[in-house]
């Protein structure tokens, strides 16, 4: 299994949303990503789509290319997960991650490795032998998500594996990726998701984004992205088949 994993902010960093692709041995392909994107260059003049973010949305071209994408991601077997974070909330301080003397950059990425952990905790249950596969950040000095996470869900660095009598790690490869290059191209629909999540909480002006957050809700059957519909929800009972798309809002207690 490939975990792609992203982050986003809205353009005044209210929401720290991150955003978790779990594609299954059999769930789309590079391939099929491919091939969207080569019928619609033909249609797109001076568009390669090698690297297709959501920022990019509001651009008339590629509208119909973005919808695709959604489709892929609701007709294969693959499911998202997101954890949004509101630092709006009396009590959020970035301080909490890092302490009152520590460089803003350091206590973000320390917020991004504890974060991920959280969501990933959620989420890996009777997963392993998985790789996870981070969008590429700009790293701080001091910055170990790497290890961290590694650490965390995987095998220890000094371990032996396989040994004769050791269950298989739940990760066991952690890297930071540039998903712009082919190879790793299937993160850009991680990349998409995620960006829904985001301007569906904080609205853009751009009609295109509009239509393209309106049609993924339409056909992902997403209600709302609100902390209130989302947080309403019973927990999954163990067993029992996993939802395609699912937000965590983060309580700050």
């Amino acid at each position: 299994m490939l975990i792609y994993l992203d982050e986003s902010y809205d353009l005044k960093a209210r929401y720290l949303c991150l955003g978790a692709l779990f594609i299954p041995d059999d769930g789309p392909t590079i391939g099929q990503l491919e091939a969207i994107k080569g019928k619609y260059r033909q249609f797109a003049p001076g568009h390669s789509f090698s690297d297709v973010k959501y920022s990019r949305s509001g651009d008339k071209f590629t509208s119909a290319i973005y919808r695709e994408i959604i489709d892929l991601f609701a007709g294969n077997l693959a499911w998202f997960r997101a954890l949004v974070v509101d630092t709006s909330l009396p009590g959020f301080s970035w301080s909490d991650f890092g302490g009152q003397d520590t460089p803003r950059s350091l206590t973000r990425v320390r917020a991004y490795s504890r974060l991920t952990e959280l969501l990933l905790e959620r989420n890996l249950q009777g997963v392993q032998d998985a790789v996870l596969l981070a969008d590429s950040l700009t790293e701080a000095a001091g910055d170990n998500f790497i290890e961290y996470i590694s650490q965390r869900f995987s095998i220890l660095p000094n371990e032996t594996w396989p040994a004769p009598d050791a269950a298989l790690p739940t990760l066991r490869y952690v890297q930071r990726v540039d998903t712009s290059l082919p190879i790793y191209q299937l993160g850009q629909m991680c990349d998409v998701l995620l960006g829904i999540v985001t301007g569906g909480l904080v609205h853009p002006t751009n009609s295109n984004k509009l239509e393209l957050i309106q049609y993924a809700q339409d056909t992902l059957n997403i209600p709302s992205f609100e902390a209130d519909y989302w947080s309403a929800l019973p927990d999954i009972p163990a067993g029992e088949t996993i939802p395609k798309f699912n937000i965590w809002h983060w309580n700050i207690k």
